[in-house]
């Protein structure tokens, strides 16, 4: 354990991907401090592919509503 409560010895991707949204944000945030450079992009890719299908998923929505009005 390394401060704010977190086990940060060697994160895989699935204990990247279960963690709660309040330890992925100390992570982003103190990450640089806590994590090695290889488990910090983890952290980071994890959150870009959630913001991706967000992204996408909208965008698809948009498509459809735009399909509607034809």
């Amino acid at each position: 354990m390394i401060g704010y409560g977190l086990d940060t010895s060697m994160l895989s991707r699935v204990e990247i991907e279960n963690l709660p949204a309040h330890e992925l944000e100390i992570l982003l945030e103190y990450g640089q401090d806590l994590l090695s450079p290889s488990e910090l992009l983890g952290v980071q890719l994890f959150i870009q592919r959630i913001g991706g299908l967000q992204n996408a998923r909208q965008a698809i929505d948009m498509l459809k509503q735009l399909e509607q009005c034809d």
